[in-house]
């Protein structure tokens, strides 16, 4: 089925302004697996989402407005690349690497995308480990202080904390 973006928006700023702020920080990071700068991949999406704009009434979405984003930015990121000096540069950097860009629409996720997986991840973990890594990142609190709210010694809420990042990392990955 197609749909225009111009019907989805209807000229509607309002709807336009919340798909800027649900898509601006995951397509800046998308962005950034192209171009290393960020002034320059924020110039990108914003750009992107300016064309969008511009041309509501004739963009006909096939898929998802997530897809076409996604698409709009890495035509740009790459436009961009290769009218500057750095494609070289781009391309001999990239041309071994082992790391895979993230060029499919699935790789990249929205704020509360990353929260629901961040919340499953740390369901899983032992409460004390949880509750350590929460008012260590969450509530910016000090192992001492930790340490004295769960009654631990400062060694044990390190350890707690560096056991549950690594489990975070480990099973973030297994989500991806």
């Amino acid at each position: 089925m197609k749909i225009s973006l111009g019907y989805i928006l209807d000229g509607n700023e309002v709807s336009f302004r919340k798909l800027f702020e649900i898509y601006y920080p995951p397509l800046c990071l998308f962005a950034n697996h192209y171009i290393k700068n960020n002034n320059e991949c924020e110039d990108i999406v914003q750009e992107a989402f300016a064309m969008l704009w511009e041309k509501r009434e004739k963009i006909i979405i096939r898929s998802s407005i997530k897809n076409y984003l996604v698409s709009t930015v890495r035509n740009l990121c790459i436009d961009h690349i290769r009218s500057s000096h750095s494609f070289w540069k781009y391309r001999n950097e990239n041309l071994n690497s082992n790391q895979t860009d993230a060029d499919s629409p699935d790789e990249i996720y929205t704020k509360a995308e990353l929260e629901r997986m961040l919340q499953k991840v740390l369901e899983k973990l032992p409460e004390t480990y949880r509750l350590v890594f929460e008012l260590s990142r969450f509530e910016n609190m000090s192992y001492d202080e930790i340490s004295r709210i769960l009654d631990i010694s400062v060694r044990s809420a390190k350890r707690y904390n560096k056991y549950a990042e690594e489990s975070l990392v480990h099973e973030l990955k297994k989500l991806q």
